[in-house]
């Protein structure tokens, strides 16, 4: 396990008597990607801020490689942010951009020249040096606000929503970038971004935030599958919740009994995952396995979203809407609207929600 580089205990934080940050805690380790995900409101960019010293703290400890900094300037902390306008020197090119922090700095005049030349092999800048900045792409002033950020060598590098002001395509291909480029320096790094799909492309770690407090911290993988909460579940975009009365640790659901775990009796939720429900016609289903049988429900198509590669039905069944997610790919298997459908669930795949 690599060390504890960035530490952070009780932090807390308000605003006109208002607390934005309520007793947050977390830990990040050496070389760890990690994204604070969350929507608009729910404290990320003060947490941000607060690490970097640009707000001061009500209370709590902040520390870096085991050294308490809460209570030093920003200058002396050791950490560089990334804000959404990347405040570059349109006078100045792109080397002298990315190497203006050593500069400033007294560093050596070879190996600044020699630093700043691996930085821009890194980031792919090379034949651009001498550019003025003003005449780059989104995605090129992206990679140099990087690169100025990365030459001096900080502790952890913040980051608050970068690519925001840039278009889909862009974003697409710059948090590939900014993933590689932070990997291969090994930096640590906390992102903030409102962007479900983007946090998942890029974080190690991600850092589910809500009213100020930490909801689940999980790999992507494992918060797509197991979300602890109805409030982490509906923001990774999942629809399929449905209460149940839980009984000797079991409920049922469609018909059909299944595991509860943790939950002896009393109400819950459940999550079906979308894209764990197949679909067939009635006269064509499978035969039940009785060791491994699934749920099973009939319903009637009433929608069907086409997002290219994947398809939506939106089925109509006793409980309600349940939503079923498919490739589309198999052009004879299509369903329409109106059809009487039957929907199978792998009991395995039911996520209980708190």
């Amino acid at each position: 396990m690599n060390k504890v580089k960035l530490r952070i205990s009780g932090l807390t934080q308000q605003y006109d008597g208002e607390i934005v940050l309520n007793g947050v805690s977390l830990e990040i380790f050496e070389g760890e990607l990690v994204v604070l995900l969350g929507p608009s409101g729910c404290g990320k960019t003060t947490l941000l801020k607060s690490i970097a010293g640009l707000v001061p703290i009500a209370r709590g400890a902040i520390s870096v490689n085991e050294r308490s900094i809460e209570n030093l300037p920003p200058q002396q902390r050791n950490l560089v942010m990334i804000f959404q306008h990347y405040a570059l020197f349109p006078h100045m090119s792109v080397r002298e951009n990315i190497s203006y922090g050593l500069k400033v700095r007294g560093v050596d005049k070879i190996e600044m020249q020699n630093r700043t030349r691996i930085m821009l092999d890194l980031l792919k800048l090379g034949e651009m040096e001498d550019r003025s900045v003003s005449t780059l792409s989104g995605g090129q002033q992206q990679r140099v606000a990087i690169g100025r950020a990365l030459i001096v060598n900080p502790d952890v590098l913040l980051l608050d929503e970068p690519l925001s002001n840039l278009d889909e395509r862009l974003r697409l291909e710059m948090r590939g970038e900014i993933r590689r480029v932070l990997k291969a320096t090994c930096c640590t790094s906390l992102y903030v971004t409102h962007d479900q799909d983007e946090a998942m492309a890029i974080a190690d770690r991600i850092v589910i935030m809500r009213e100020g407090t930490i909801e689940q911290v999980a790999t992507p993988d494992e918060l797509y599958r197991n979300p602890i909460s109805e409030y982490v579940a509906e923001f990774l975009g999942h629809e399929n919740i449905f209460p149940v009365e839980v009984s000797g640790g079991r409920s049922v659901l469609f018909g059909g009994s299944f595991s509860v775990p943790g939950i002896a009796s009393g109400r819950s939720k459940v999550l079906l995952p979308s894209e764990c429900i197949r679909l067939f016609r009635p006269e064509a289903a499978p035969p039940t396995d009785a060791e491994t049988a699934d749920l099973r429900f009939e319903g009637v198509v009433e929608g069907i979203e086409k997002l290219g590669v994947l398809k939506k039905y939106l089925v109509r069944c006793p409980v309600g809407i349940v939503r079923v997610t498919d490739l589309n790919r198999y052009a004879g298997k299509e369903f329409e609207i109106g059809e009487t459908v039957l929907a199978s669930v792998d009991p395995g795949s039911i996520r209980t929600l708190r």
